[in-house]
């Protein structure tokens, strides 16, 4: 986000056990999307997900990209653990594909999508909402844009991430009333 909205990337660093440092150069604008886009990228691309795990069709697209990332992953990080990683994910992907044209592949990118959405919204509540985290995105975005304490633009992100989840699977239901095979999802009797 950074880098879309004017900045340059000096630094990542990713740790473990605490998640990762992007250190960036910008404007005020690549300050106010760059701080909360961890937590609210996850969130929009797990909602995503979520909104093509209801169509064959539209699980392959998000398949076909999800591949993509995997592939460039496999290349960039050059470690042996997140090759084989990416790898699994990636035989995963192509065997769901190919098992029964594709039907149990919507099942595994929604289980995708809700497990990135998931994982935002507890990691906000955990970083930003139910304890403060010094040096936080969220403590950083009130000393720069105040209105409001760390704690409320955690408790603002948390809320846009639940609109993301809950948008998703509505959005989902109201595209894809078929399964992708052709039956409706009602329940309608024979006649």
């Amino acid at each position: 986000m950074a880098c879309v909205s004017g900045g340059t990337v000096k630094s990542i660093t990713v740790d473990p056990n605490l998640g990762g440092l992007t250190t960036y150069v910008g404007n005020r604008r690549t300050q106010c999307l760059a701080l909360p886009a961890g937590y609210l990228g996850s969130s929009l691309l797990g909602g995503i997900l979520v909104f093509c795990g209801f169509n064959v069709t539209a699980s392959k697209g998000a398949a076909i990209m999800l591949i993509v990332c995997l592939v460039l992953t496999m290349f960039w990080a050059r470690n042996l653990l997140a090759f084989c990683i990416c790898l699994l994910f990636a035989g995963i992907v192509g065997f769901l594909w190919w098992l029964d044209g594709g039907k149990h592949l919507k099942y595994f990118t929604l289980f995708l999508g809700v497990m990135s959405c998931i994982y935002s919204i507890l990691e906000i509540l955990d970083m930003l909402v139910l304890r403060k985290a010094n040096g936080s995105d969220a403590q950083q975005f009130a000393e720069k844009y105040g209105i409001f304490p760390a704690q409320g633009w955690g408790f603002i992100w948390l809320l846009i991430s639940l609109i993301f989840l809950v948008g998703a699977v509505l959005a989902g239901l109201a595209a894809f009333k078929s399964d992708g095979t052709g039956n409706s999802n009602s329940t309608a009797g024979a006649n």
